[in-house]
């Protein structure tokens, strides 16, 4: 009901499932049987047959009509170069088993891309940019970068976050929130992924989900209602994202604006998709529009005409021929700003029709959007108001003012509401205007957008690093990270339970249980050790190099982490506050990944990691804090990704002692003990504020 035309599962489906989507009409793109399983199998073309054997445990070929609603065979999202002959041959049998369809065949690939390109028909690319410290013009680097680790002409899919990690949300829970209620991730930054993947040629799109959409809770309720608008609007531009042809073009808008667009091409149609490039918007999103916005596309024809292209119809738009191309005017510029460039022809009326197919049911999402985004709002508003009111914001140490003044919103919320009413109105209006009601829902927002954005940048400002605490990256957590904040105003720090953080004595270092892990990739030469040139305080640190073999021809990207440093095993307790602390130095700025330095934990993963691509040479210090849901061992992890120099020096791991007593915890599922290494490039949140009148911290 939501208009996804697939589902992606993680295992082979039951004769069960296969018979449920062929009812449903929904394409499957799941795991083959496994190789002993097609070896065995038969086909079975009866459907009574089937019926009477979807029970039991005989095994039925990939042949059989059961399987048409499998669209894709899934080779899996661990792919590397040691699996890859393995994989290879799993390749060649499931496809000799499958040729009557020839169903193409889907990997991730870790490592070995290249390789992997050459047996299987699509690559998918991964990313989870939403409130971590991957901006999304660094994620869009990636992007373009990425595809030429392949083959030539690699068809590329990609994911789009649409909710939080889970280990985001379970220290929400430990910092005292309920996850069913801290709406922390908009449709504007879930539509801004979508834009950005169209803008780097990616031709699939598989929307990711950690909770059920069938929740009956008011953050799920948003998702469903984002999510079946944003499939309604991807109908509108499907020729040329699904069928486009070659790598789309970027764009700028005259002036120094946030706006540029990228230009798909289908047939001898275009389509601009604008794209909204404001630093840190997987935090928070600014109001995400420009008002009068030119763009210059060349290779237009002079015949085409140009087209506002939204649900319901097409608004024509003023063009004229200018040095460059054609220049196309826009009033105003935002996520919704499709412009349709093509004549009017058999292909104009095809998209003019599909539009007004979906514009009343597009017109109701986008006001029901817009109203519970404003219900969101007023409810963190009202919280923020009532500490006001009660004194209990906290006072920054450093300007001696309160981390939010909270200037009135009263008059803001009511203008935001009367400008849903007017965006409903045209709803209801004879003739229904329902592209103007699409149009002005997402005008109406505009305001709450910015006024979140600047709350939460006001909150954190003094922060040592973004993200430091698990409840600084969103607007929705700020009651939260206030409370947080104010419980450590008089905190300090326990013994040290890192041993040899201070990264002195190689012998000692290796003898306490620090270690090292590489991967190797072809021309990429990885060096560790125990040095004076990172040293910060004492004789010695810890110096990581990874560099090309001949110390040129450096490639645009590497595809996985050449090294990776762990910290010993640190127990810790159930209902613990870490502080973990340390300093960095990059001579230089990290080149050929994004990424750079990362660092992360075995209760955070890489979804609460910290990135550092440049430091200025300048030693720099780091810092995050984490609850503790059980008892276990702990582990800290530095990971260099991409070609540089690191030095690493003072590291310790602290318990936060409370001057109040620690509040009961939730019940929580117990974190691992030692997960897994990951191999493949690190998608991180950020770190935590600097807990204020800690001496013992080496901070200002």
């Amino acid at each position: 009901r939501l208009e996804f035309n697939a589902v992606w599962i993680k295992e082979c489906p039951s004769p069960a499932l296969l018979k449920e989507a062929r009812e449903a009409g929904v394409w499957l793109i799941c795991k083959p049987p496994s190789p002993n399983e097609i070896a065995n199998s038969k086909i079975y073309t009866d459907p009574i047959q089937l019926d009477k054997i979807k029970e039991t445990d005989a095994n039925i070929s990939i042949a059989s009509p059961i399987y048409d609603n499998v669209l894709v065979w899934d080779l899996g999202d661990d792919c590397t170069q040691p699996r890859h002959q393995e994989d290879t041959n799993r390749a060649t049998l499931l496809q000799s088993a499958d040729r009557s369809r020839h169903r193409p065949l889907i990997c991730t690939a870790r490592s070995g891309v290249w390789e992997y390109s050459r047996i299987v028909d699509i690559l998918l690319v991964e990313s989870k940019p939403l409130l971590s410290s991957l901006d999304f013009n660094e994620l869009a680097v990636w992007q373009n970068n990425y595809p030429a680790l392949a083959r030539p002409d690699t068809p590329f899919w990609t994911t789009i976050q649409t909710d939080v990690d889970p280990k985001l949300a379970n220290q929400w829970i430990l910092f005292g929130g309920n996850t069913h209620e801290i709406c922390a991730i908009t449709h504007d930054q879930i539509k801004m992924q979508v834009h950005q993947a169209l803008s780097c040629g990616m031709h699939g799109i598989i929307f990711t989900s950690n909770t059920p959409l069938t929740n009956n809770d008011p953050v799920t309720e948003y998702r469903r209602i984002s999510l079946e608008l944003l499939n309604w609007e991807l109908q509108l531009a499907e020729d040329w994202f699904a069928g486009g042809r070659d790598q789309p073009l970027i764009v700028k808008s005259t002036g120094h604006g946030q706006m540029k667009a990228a230009i798909l091409q289908a047939g001898r149609t275009r389509l601009l998709v604008p794209i909204w490039q404001e630093r840190n918007s997987q935090f928070a999103v600014s109001g995400a529009f420009e008002g009068s916005v030119r763009f210059v596309i060349p290779g237009i024809p002079d015949t085409y005409g140009a087209y506002l292209l939204v649900p319901n119809r097409m608004f024509p738009l003023t063009t004229r021929r200018v040095a460059g191309g054609t220049e196309v005017l826009l009033e105003e510029v935002s996520l919704n700003s499709l412009v349709y460039f093509g004549e009017i022809d058999g292909f104009y009326a095809r998209v003019g029709e599909r539009a007004k197919i979906i514009g009343e049911r597009c017109a109701y999402l986008s006001c029901r959007l817009a109203e519970l985004q404003l219900t969101s709002t007023r409810q963190i508003l009202d919280t923020l108001k009532q500490a006001k009111e009660s004194n209990t914001i906290p006072i920054h140490p450093r300007d001696k003012l309160p981390l939010i003044a909270l200037q009135e919103q009263e008059s803001h919320i009511r203008m935001t509401r009367h400008a849903i009413e007017i965006a409903k109105s045209f709803i209801h209006q004879s003739p229904p205007a329902y592209g103007m009601a699409y149009l002005q829902a997402e005008r109406a927002t505009r305001g709450l957008r910015v006024v979140s954005r600047d709350i939460l940048r006001e909150a954190t400002r003094h922060d040592l690093n973004a993200c430091m605490t698990p409840v600084s990256v969103s607007f929705a957590t700020l009651p939260y990270y206030l409370t947080a904040f104010q419980r450590t105003a008089n905190a300090t720090l326990g013994q040290n339970r890192l041993s040899c953080g201070d990264m002195e004595d190689i012998g000692s270092w290796q003898r306490s249980g620090w270690h090292s892990q590489r991967h190797k990739i072809e021309g990429v030469t990885e060096y560790i050790s125990i040095s004076a040139t990172a040293c910060r305080s004492g004789a010695n640190g810890l110096r990581i190099i990874t560099q090309t073999e001949n110390g040129e021809n450096k490639p645009k990207q590497i595809e996985t982490v050449p090294i990776w440093v762990i910290s010993p095993p640190i127990g810790v307790r159930m209902g613990e506050m870490i502080c973990v602390s340390g300093w960095i130095r990059l001579p230089a700025a990290i080149e050929s990944g994004v990424d750079g330095l990362t660092i992360f934990d075995s209760l955070g993963g890489e979804s609460l990691a910290l990135r550092f691509r440049e430091t200025h040479g300048q030693w720099r210090e780091f810092a995050f804090y984490r609850y503790v849901p059980d008892n276990s061992n702990y582990y800290v992890y530095f990971a260099l990704n991409g070609l540089g120099e690191v030095h690493i020096d003072d590291v310790r791991v602290c318990t936060v002692q409370f001057e109040q007593p620690r509040p009961i915890l939730p019940e929580i599922r117990p974190t691992p003990t030692l997960p897994r290494i990951p191999i493949d490039r690190l998608n991180p949140l950020q770190y935590l504020p600097n807990l204020p009148n800690l001496s013992n911290t080496g901070t200002n």
